[in-house]
């Protein structure tokens, strides 16, 4: 296809598009956007937590009932604000695809239509979860159980069956058994590696794959370059 009278000739994506987990609200995931995908060959389909699971579960933490929806609503909407700014189960704000206004399925398509017609760079970076931990974890490390806390909460977050199956998957493939003593430096590695990889890597990936069945011209590139005035030294 010609590229002629086109606004843009080429596409660069850093760190996410459009199949990226906090780009979309939406109900289904699978096991190959999450963190431990990286190495299971499977992509077995995981529930998300969807808008009405999300209320129903706000609902119960501050005692409201669930049901009927009409008890629910009157309920929540006595509850103080400040319980629902301080909650931590909203799920990610953004398009849902409803199948309404936005088709099942219309990001893929779009990568594999629209988007085809252009080359593309895709890219990522060394630590990309970073600004997820704290500047002193970042710093000093994570130990164990810090790690398990801080994994557990995003799939929490993000993941409402098998979670205690994730959480151990997770855990066990971003361990280096062979190491004799868990350092803090490499548990927090390791950690970032993990929530990079479900949040970034996989789901770029993905959309790396989708574009290069119609466009031969999809790169990929890892920026892992560290300077020695980085705040967190190698």
């Amino acid at each position: 296809m010609s590229l002629r009278g086109l606004l843009f000739h080429r596409v660069i994506l850093m760190s996410g598009s459009a199949l990226s987990p906090w780009a979309h609200a939406s109900a289904m995931a699978t096991s190959s956007s999450v963190a431990m995908a990286s190495s299971a060959s499977t992509a077995a389909t995981i529930s998300l937590t969807n808008g009405k699971d999300v209320a129903k579960r706000f609902a119960q933490r501050v005692k409201c009932p669930s049901a009927p929806p009409s008890s629910m609503l009157e309920c929540l909407r006595q509850i103080p604000l400040q319980f629902y700014v301080e909650s931590e189960l909203w799920s990610t704000f953004g398009p849902s695809e409803d199948g309404v206004i936005i088709e099942e399925g219309f990001r893929e398509s779009l990568l594999r239509d629209r988007l085809s017609r252009y080359p593309l760079l895709f890219g990522v970076t060394k630590a990309e979860m970073l600004p997820y931990i704290s500047d002193h974890d970042a710093s000093y490390g994570l130990e164990t159980e810090k790690r398990r806390e801080v994994l557990k909460q995003f799939v929490e977050k993000f993941f409402s069956v098998h979670r205690n199956e994730i959480l151990a998957a997770a855990i066990h493939e971003y361990t280096d058994w062979e190491r004799p003593v868990q350092h803090p430096i490499s548990v927090r590695d390791e950690t970032l590696d993990a929530l990079g990889d479900a949040q970034v890597v996989a789901p770029l990936i993905k959309a790396a794959d989708l574009h290069s069945q119609s466009n031969a011209k999809s790169y990929f590139y890892v920026f892992e370059y560290q300077s020695k005035v980085s705040d967190y030294a190698q």
